[in-house]
C-alpha cells in the first residue's frame, strides 16, 4: 500500500512493520515487511498485501499513532483484506515506550474465534 494506516512517517511505518516482521519470525513465522511503494503505479503492479506478510490467513496491518484510532484503523484494514480474500484481519498498535512485544494486536471477535477454531484443528 502507498499511505501507511495511521502514520504520519514512512520511515516510522517501515520501521514499525520490520519490528513487528522481526518479532514475528522470533516466534517461528514467516513473516516480512512489505515495502511500502512510492508510486501508486507500482503498489497498483503489487496488488494488495498486508503490511507484514507470512501468517498464514491473517491480514496483519501496523500503527504507530500517537492517537489511538483502533476501531477506524481496524476497520479500514478489515475492508482491504475482505477484497484480498484474507479470513481475518489483526491491526498492531504500538504503545509508546513499551517494546513491540508488547504492542496492542487489535482483532474482532469473530477474528478471534477464526484463530482459536484453527488452533484447536492443528495437532
Amino acid at each position: 500500500m502507498t499511505t501507511p494506516t495511521g502514520n504520519q512517517s514512512r520511515r516510522l511505518n517501515e520501521s514499525l512493520r520490520s519490528l513487528t516482521a522481526y518479532y514475528l519470525s522470533s516466534e517461528g513465522f514467516d513473516a516480512e515487511p512489505s515495502p511500502i511503494h512510492s508510486k501508486i503505479s507500482t503498489a497498483l503492479d503489487a496488488g494488495l498485501v498486508p503490511d507484514v506478510t507470512g501468517i498464514p490467513g491473517v491480514w496483519v496491518d501496523v500503527s504507530a499513532r500517537g492517537n489511538h484510532r483502533l476501531s477506524t484503523d481496524l476497520d479500514s484494514a478489515r475492508a482491504t483484506a475482505a477484497m484480498a480474500g484474507y479470513p481475518v484481519t489483526a491491526l498492531v498498535q504500538t504503545r509508546g515506550g513499551r517494546g513491540i512485544d508488547e504492542a496492542f494486536a487489535v482483532l474482532t471477535l469473530s477474528g478471534l474465534a477464526k484463530l482459536a477454531r484453527a488452533a484447536a484443528s492443528t495437532p
